[in-house]
């Protein structure tokens, strides 16, 4: 049983390590696969054997519940026109979940779970220097030269690299006044910049650094306003992060007309004009079928041709939730940044559970403007970091105003 533990604990790391290993596909038979659900695969046999009681531990995780209830209830009360996509959505879910829920209850102390997202920061980092390697040697070139490698878009790497980048910031400040010179964070937090800023997502960039300066203005406050210095360098970030936002995308929007702002504008009139359906606005349209509705709605959403037709999400994570979902998806994550600022603003120490917070609340800002879940296989994220931020939620309470919220550790 000892050399089941450790095959299963090691199994996890290598997981953790290569979460990009999805990028790997092939048949097994007739069923299309990749590498990561392998790993995901075998990950649940070794856990199934080597911790079979923990498995009860599911029916009080309230997230992965809620999901898969609400996953559930959509794809039954919901017209599906695309059912390549509903499946593809649903293996998000699952080998996503999985992988989460493995990890919460496989690492169950606090260092342990930061072993496993420094696993992950160096999974990171290995597979940005990798993506650096695969463009220089012309591979996946974008006319622009973002930082992309072997991925869809570079704001699905940026969307990688954004929360380990917070997570080692985080644990870098904390941890400043100690070993400065030898402090690995330091050299994981620069590599991760500099690999997120090659992406040239404006909305990572721009997510990351706000996180940056809650998390900061949390940990310093009135401190970090009265240092000259500290001030200074404050100041000039956020004039160089708003000047690199507004020439590369509020300037070509006003500019032209094919900026990706200008795409989004259509999309949100489009969104806005199938909410108008009363079905659509109760029910959703479905699970990964915005594509399809998109296509036969656009023209007469904007009256014109748009952009683009192939538009597979709102770019919103807040309207995401809701065509998935319907209103009640839509009250959901409503209530889960409800529950993210609170617990922000009453936490005090800066552990795992307040940079998991933090890294929600990138989630929400990038959200704004798009829609990172359901684009690849790293709905694993989601997930993670929702458990980690709630983790307390097996016990659950009331506060004084009788509103049901997770305990604090």
């Amino acid at each position: 049983m000892p050399m089941l533990n450790k095959l299963h604990l090691y199994l996890l790391y290598l997981t953790l390590f290569f979460l990009q290993a999805y990028l790997i596909r092939f048949n097994i038979g007739p069923y299309p696969s990749n590498l990561q659900e392998v790993f995901i695969i075998l990950l649940s046999f070794t856990f199934l054997f080597s911790k079979p009681k923990k498995i009860l531990n599911l029916k009080k995780n309230w997230i992965i519940l809620s999901i898969l209830a609400l996953s559930i209830i959509s794809s039954l009360v919901v017209q599906i026109f695309n059912t390549l996509e509903l499946i593809r959505y649903w293996k998000f879910i699952i080998f996503g979940s999985a992988l989460a829920f493995i990890f919460f209850e496989t690492l169950t102390s606090n260092k342990d779970r930061e072993k496993g997202l420094l696993i992950m920061t160096f999974g990171a980092i290995t597979f940005g220097l990798f993506s650096v390697i695969y463009n220089i040697t012309g591979h996946n070139v974008t006319f622009d030269y973002r930082l992309i490698g072997p991925m869809n878009s570079a704001v699905s790497l940026a969307y990688y690299i954004a929360p380990v980048l917070i997570f080692s910031f985080i644990k870098y400040i904390n941890t400043f006044n100690k070993n400065k010179i030898t402090n690995k964070y330091f050299y994981t937090t620069l590599t991760l910049i500099v690999l997120l800023i090659a992406t040239k997502s404006m909305g990572s960039i721009g997510g990351v650094f706000l996180v940056f300066l809650i998390f900061l203005f949390k940990k310093f406050g009135k401190s970090l306003v009265n240092s000259k210095f500290k001030k200074t360098v404050l100041i000039l970030s956020l004039i160089i992060v708003s000047t690199i936002i507004f020439y590369s995308k509020i300037l070509p929007t006003l500019n032209t007309t094919y900026s990706s702002l200008d795409e989004r504008g259509e999309i949100w009139t489009t969104s806005q004009y199938l909410l108008k359906d009363k079905q659509n606005f109760l029910l959703g349209i479905g699970l990964g079928q915005y594509q399809y509705h998109y296509e036969k709605t656009v023209v007469k959403a904007i009256n014109n041709n748009p952009l683009n037709f192939q538009v597979p999400s709102p770019h919103n994570t807040l309207l995401l939730f809701w065509f998935n979902y319907g209103l009640i998806g839509f009250v959901f994550i409503i209530y889960i940044l409800y529950l993210t600022v609170i617990k922000l603003i009453r936490k005090k120490e800066f552990d795992i559970q307040t940079i998991s917070l933090l890294i929600l609340l990138y989630f929400f800002i990038h959200g704004i403007i798009d829609s990172p879940f359901f684009k690849n296989d790293m709905f694993f994220l989601l997930i993670l970091f929702l458990e980690l931020s709630f983790y307390s939620t097996n016990k659950i309470s009331k506060n004084s105003t009788g509103i049901i919220i997770p305990n604090e550790n």
